[in-house]
């Protein structure tokens, strides 16, 4: 399996809420990969894994290499930062989130998450937490609730199906208890936890991050503090973003009336208005449309480092890649195609997309095949298969043959010397398969009949055996062919003769297994032939009655030959 693949069974896996099967198979998809892209994210999921099991040492060391390995990948730091607060560690998380900010000014997750560990940090400061904490871990009913990792995991991505936990209750009463005690001790450390409103110190803690944080900005950018400033700014953001859809929708009317040099001005104008990247991908849409492959592939070049400056989700660089393959596939480039059908599962792994490569995987397999198919050089593997026979080098003989038929599948004489080499090698089920692959294809080849017959004898496989002869018999052999089919038909009821004989084996064992082969059993299941049987019971002249009949003379023959009817 591939990096890919593996990290998509670990993702299951994760979803499912399994986090131990998780992380072992996010660590194989890292030693897989080889792209370091794919690697950073691989080492985020397998942070998250690890926080969601409670190893929280474990998941900060993984965002490290997360980020480490792509430091402009802003979910890592979000990681590393929730680690380090499941470890106490306040002041790293609050650098981590700080970073996380920098790479992302916009993301409402690190802002609130910035917010969250200076007010764990200002309440855990206070003297009475290493108290609080000891009571905490010294209670086992507590710990027991705390320390369920699907309960936890719930309750931290406030999932409100939790509310009907049981543990929810228990977790809150214990809550209440605790806090009762506190009081009663003249602390209340829960209550500092979850107040309405932060602290003076706290207020400015924050407020002198955001400043920090600000300074990396442009100069001359709106005052963060005033709400005003903040309200326009959000309501002219909306207007260009709806006036940039407007043209998009535009673009797409002339798209779909195959006018795509207007439609590309359109997206163009969508993209100049707003830099949503998905804008990059209709422009390169309606350019593959004109005929404009190269410059169609330059656009969505363009759009995947666009993509990457500015931390776009893995869903659409899973959409970017597809259609740089759609791009390669309309230039019949499969390889190329195929890569990035890969590249674009490594990122979302879609269900069209997956079909689309094991499609591809297959068109590729085929083609391969064919150009490498030469009547010419299969015959001269052939001829030099047929000299290595003749010096009984059959081993080697194979693999000529071998070649002969990955050069021309289509002549049946080629597996026919490759079974011949099988059966002196006595690889009998091989050269069965063979046997039955140039009966497929030329069933008038009386001599594989008369070879897969005598594997069948060797196997001891009897009933097989006797109706191969049977078949062979019905493709009107040459009386030279005739004679050879009865010489093996008569080895084969010579050899059942001497295991009865010497007791090596019943009739009733014989019977059984002729009745296992399907053309027995469709003989006897046969509402006419179950009731010719039925009255030979009690009149075997039933039976020679009916054997007159052409319509019934070789299947009693045959049922006759593989001993379900006693001819003694």
């Amino acid at each position: 399996m591939s990096s890919a693949e593996i990290k998509a069974s670990a993702d299951q896996a994760f979803k499912s809420k399994q986090y131990t099967e998780a992380i072992e198979l996010y660590k194989q998809a890292i030693s897989l990969s080889t792209d370091n892209v794919e690697k950073s994210r691989i080492y985020s999921n397998m942070s998250a894994a690890n926080y969601s099991a409670m190893n929280f040492e474990d998941a900060l060391n993984d965002a490290k290499s997360s980020f480490e390995i792509d430091p402009l990948f802003s979910k890592a730091y979000g990681r590393a930062a929730n680690a380090c607060l499941g470890l106490g560690k306040h002041d790293e998380a609050i650098e981590h989130y700080q970073q996380y900010l920098r790479l992302d000014p916009n993301s409402a997750v690190a802002k609130k998450g910035l917010e969250d560990a200076i007010k764990a940090k200002n309440s855990f400061d206070t003297n009475n937490d290493s108290q609080y904490l000891d009571d905490l871990q010294n209670d086992p009913e507590i710990m027991k609730v705390f320390t369920d990792p699907a309960f936890m995991q719930a309750l931290m991505s406030n999932d409100t199906s939790v509310l009907s936990d049981p543990k929810y209750a228990k977790a809150l009463k214990m809550a209440n208890d605790l806090q009762e005690k506190f009081k009663s001790q003249g602390t209340n450390p829960l209550n500092e936890e979850i107040k309405q409103n932060p602290s003076k110190e706290e207020k400015q803690d924050f407020r002198t991050m955001k400043k920090e944080l600000k300074e990396e900005k442009e100069t001359g950018s709106p005052n963060p503090d005033s709400e005003k400033v903040l309200l326009e700014k959000r309501q002219s953001d909306d207007k260009i973003k709806n006036d940039s859809i407007e043209l998009k929708n535009k673009g797409n009317e002339l798209y779909k009336q195959k006018q795509f040099d207007e439609a590309i001005e359109y997206y163009t104008k969508a993209f100049d208005t707003y830099k949503d990247v998905l804008y990059l991908t209709n422009i390169a849409a309606a350019t593959l449309e004109s005929g404009k492959f190269d410059e169609a592939l330059e656009i969505l070049n363009e759009a995947v480092e666009f993509a990457k400056e500015t931390h776009a989700s893995y869903e659409i660089m899973g959409k970017i890649y597809h259609k740089i393959a759609n791009v390669y596939i309309k230039r019949d480039n499969k390889e190329e195609a195929l890569k990035y059908l890969k590249k674009s599962l490594t990122e979302d792994r879609k269900p069209d997309v997956l079909a689309k490569k094991k499609k591809l995987e297959k068109e590729i397999k085929i083609s391969k095949e064919n150009s490498y198919l030469s009547k010419d050089k299969a015959l001269e593997a052939s001829n030099a298969g047929k000299d290595l026979f003749a010096k009984q080098n059959y081993a080697e003989a194979v693999k000529m043959f071998d070649e002969a038929i990955k050069r021309d599948p289509s002549d049946y004489k080629h597996y026919s010397n490759r079974s011949a080499c099988l059966f002196k090698l006595l690889a009998f089920p091989d050269c069965i398969r063979d046997c039955e692959t140039v009966i497929e294809k030329e069933p008038s080849f009386i001599k594989v009949y008369i070879r897969k017959a005598q594997c069948l004898l060797t196997m001891q496989k009897y009933a097989a055996a006797i109706i191969t002869i049977s078949k062979a018999m019905d493709q009107s052999p040459s009386p030279a062919e005739s004679t050879s089919l009865a010489n093996v038909k008569y080895e084969i009821n010579a050899a059942i003769d001497r295991r009865l004989n010497n007791n090596t084996l019943k009739r009733e064992e014989v019977v059984q297994a002729a009745l296992a082969e399907p053309e027995i059993r469709d003989i006897v299941q046969d509402p006419v032939m179950v009731n010719i049987l039925e009255q030979a019971k009690t009149d075997p002249s039933v039976i020679m009655q009916h054997y007159q009949n052409p319509t019934f003379n070789k299947r009693i023959q045959l049922l006759a030959d593989v001993g379900i009817i006693s001819t003694r």
